[in-house]
């Protein structure tokens, strides 16, 4: 068996990721926004996926393109951005008008 099935490969950079960002923000003289580059360069990752390790944050809903109403990440996917509010009344619109 190798080390890959022993050990979560995602868990552990995650992990070595908030590691160096700790360490790093340790030091005032460095700005929290210039850590975070260097971790993006470091590791090829987006700006949001760092952050999300970073400050243990995740996105869990996204505003609705219609009506501006947040909507969780799901129904947000399976509605191409809508919620489902809107998508009901279009679906009556498109029924009504047929």
């Amino acid at each position: 068996m190798s080390v890959r099935h022993l050990l979560d490969t995602k868990i552990v950079r995650n992990n070595l990721i908030l590691f160096e960002f700790k360490e790093q923000a340790k030091d005032r003289r460095l700005v929290k926004r210039h850590i975070i580059e260097a971790l993006m360069k470091k590791y090829g990752y987006s700006r949001s996926y760092i952050e999300q390790i970073v400050y243990d944050s995740k996105i869990t809903h996204r505003p609705c393109t219609s009506c501006g109403e947040n909507t969780n990440i799901s129904q947000w996917k399976r509605n191409q951005g809508v919620c489902t509010k809107c998508l009901n009344k279009q679906q009556k619109q498109d029924n009504d008008d047929k």
